[in-house]
């Protein structure tokens, strides 16, 4: 599970700028805030502005006259830099992001102990451990982390957003009953989380038929029912998603290895604008099907397919078996390609 929260926090960030070296802590600080304040032109800048950002960052944790506060703020932008940076490296760079981001975090801690960016990384530190990477076992220390931080932060309102990412993971490696339990536990503690309850929903239609009518990028009008009959994956997802574009590599297998034997692929894209889903299928050379909106109210997290089917996490993916049933969702990694042959000789065999 990817929240907003988790899986794109770079979204706000912004070039810093190529000025000359700040003269003291004040001019520092209003260029690391100016890293802030844009967005980035597409993904790809993502990367080099976060490295900007954590540089302009240093910069001013390396002025001694800068205030307490201002020293404050730049430990937080660091802190969230370095935990986008974790979604938007490659996989071999992955590791490299995740220790730059422990060892911060041990420095903070050590040096800074009273500061607030504490607690921000002390859910970094979770998220990486034992959130970020799919796995065929759950680390049981995943659980009692949890709870350790729930009575550490008891008020914190990222508590439900983990609570949902915990409950995935356990999903991946124990199935959808376990984290069924899991979700319902949650929502006893947070009764009014709405991606808590999107989720238990969502967890709950497997077995059942799901309706996917919307207009695509070509123009026409597409109806997953006109699809019974073939393995369906359903993607909601945007450029803009780190992990959405992380699984890509994922997708591209399974489509490869399986769409001549009947594996198709809609994508419901969640992007601010049809110009960069266009680009990026062109370059990702992505030949299957986009679901997308053209006014702008209903685009990003107000797509109505995404809000009818309460979306509000993404990569969010419903494998559809050919009987128009949900077999499975969000697998991740190599989980996709396997449980889609599975699905493919289970539906042979039975037509047989």
């Amino acid at each position: 599970m990817t929240m907003r929260v988790l899986g794109c926090w770079a979204l706000c960030a912004a070039l810093v700028s190529a000025d000359d070296k700040p003269k003291n802590a004040a001019e520092a600080v209003d260029a690391m805030n100016k890293a802030k304040t844009a967005r980035p032109r597409s993904r790809d800048e993502v990367p080099a502005i976060l490295e900007k950002m954590i540089a302009s960052a240093d910069v001013v944790l390396g002025i001694k006259d800068a205030s307490d506060e201002q020293k404050e703020q730049a430990l937080a932008t660091k802190a969230m830099a370095l935990n986008a940076m974790t979604n938007y490296k490659s996989d071999a760079a992955q590791a490299a992001a995740v220790k730059d981001l422990l060892a911060f975090a041990d420095m903070v801690e050590k040096k800074y102990p009273k500061s607030p960016t504490v607690k921000a990384l002390d859910f970094a530190r979770f998220r990486v451990k034992y959130l970020l990477e799919e796995s065929e076992q759950l680390d049981p220390a995943a659980l009692t982390t949890f709870e350790a931080l729930k009575k550490k932060y008891p008020k914190d309102r990222s508590l439900p957003t983990y609570c949902g990412a915990l409950a995935s993971a356990i999903e991946s490696a124990e199935g959808p009953k376990a984290a069924i339990k899991f979700v319902e536990e949650g929502l006893k503690e947070f009764p009014n989380d709405r991606q808590l309850a999107s989720m238990l929903k969502g967890l709950k239609m497997i077995g059942q038929p799901i309706e996917i009518i919307g207009p695509t990028l070509e123009g026409s009008e597409f109806n997953l029912a006109n699809l019974k009959g073939k393995v369906v994956l359903v993607d909601f997802w945007a450029t803009w998603c780190g992990p959405c574009v992380q699984e890509l590599p994922h997708v591209k297998v399974a489509y490869k290895k399986h769409h001549a034997k009947g594996f198709e692929i809609v994508g419901v894209s969640l992007d601010r604008q049809r110009e960069a889903l266009e680009k990026f299928i062109k370059k990702e050379d992505m030949p299957w099907t986009q679901i997308i909106f053209s006014k702008e109210e209903e685009m990003y997290w107000k797509n109505p397919v995404a809000v009818k089917h309460d979306i509000h996490s993404i990569p969010a993916t419903y494998l559809i078996g050919r009987d128009g049933k949900i077999a499975a969702r969000n697998l991740r990694g190599t989980k996709l390609e396997k449980a889609v042959a599975k699905e493919l000789a289970k539906t042979s065999n039975l037509a047989n």
